[in-house]
């Protein structure tokens, strides 16, 4: 049992369900503010480290307000996405880890700008752009044989988004150093800190386990084998006994924690008790 089902067994009960919804919700009301008195958020809402200390404790938490984009178009499609992406990740991970990972980033982030402040004197403006790609990147390491539709047109599996992303983050991260500017360098690992101790201390990759890759490659043989014979289920979850010829449309991994190389459809892949020998 990890850190964080230890946590959850005595907190539990206080994770806040269907939080993206809220989180949504919030964007949909930094859009109004943006559209009508934009002013209005820099002035009183944004995380401004000296006003904090000035008593203004409420930007702590108005900050999450501001949207991913004033746009209302895309604001209302970016805001379908993220609460898609967050949706997916409480279901499959539980209310209360998947509040620990949000809420995780919130802090991480609130605590980088506070380090640049007395560090360097330095006073950063941030929105929740980063917050909401450490979002993405945990969706793209949980599903990422998931396709979005770049432009809307082209099938673009989640992996392949998130290793972009990542490589983009880590260039800016580079520059920054190269340039000395420390208050970037700080506030662009603070941003992921979230996704970085969630996933390497809790080992919830779905694409990095090399347990999963052996089975991958497994499966992959004996779909080449001679033995294939039409009809045949290849997938099939060792809790529910469902396979791709029951439903197309289930997906399918493997538990590099269990013995023996069994798969579970994703209703159960993070829900089923590890079993650690053959039975």
């Amino acid at each position: 049992m990890d850190w964080l089902s230890k946590l959850e067994r005595r907190f539990g009960r206080f994770a806040i369900k269907n939080l993206m919804l809220y989180v949504v919700i919030l964007y949909g009301i930094g859009l109004i503010i943006n559209l009508t008195r934009p002013q209005f958020y820099y002035d009183y809402l944004a995380l401004v480290v000296p006003q904090v200390l000035k008593g203004q404790v409420w930007r702590l938490f108005t900050f999450l307000i501001y949207p991913p984009t004033g746009n209302i178009f895309f604001a209302v499609i970016m805001g379908y996405v993220y609460y898609s992406i967050g949706n997916t990740l409480e279901h499959m991970w539980g209310s209360f880890k998947f509040n620990v990972y949000f809420i995780s980033g919130v802090l991480f982030h609130i605590l980088g700008l506070f380090i640049v402040y007395f560090l360097w004197e330095n006073t950063i403006f941030v929105t929740t752009d980063y917050l909401n790609l450490s979002l993405f990147l945990a969706f793209a390491a949980t599903f990422p044989d998931a396709q979005f539709l770049l432009f809307y047109l082209i099938p673009v599996k989640a992996k392949i988004l998130g290793l972009i992303d990542a490589a983009v983050f880590a260039f800016s991260f580079v520059m920054a150093l190269i340039n000395h500017d420390w208050s970037m360098a700080v506030i662009i690992v603070m941003s992921f800190l979230n996704f970085l101790v969630f996933f390497f201390t809790t080992k919830r990759f779905s694409f990095a386990s090399p347990g999963v890759m052996k089975q991958r490659v497994k499966f992959k043989s004996a779909m080449n084998s001679s033995q294939h014979r039409a009809g045949q289920a290849y997938h099939k979850c060792a809790i529910c006994g469902q396979t791709e010829l029951d439903n197309p449309a289930l997906e399918f991994r493997y538990c590099s924690k269990c013995a023996g190389g069994r798969e579970y459809c994703m209703e159960h892949l993070y829900t089923h008790v590890h079993i650690k020998e053959d039975m």
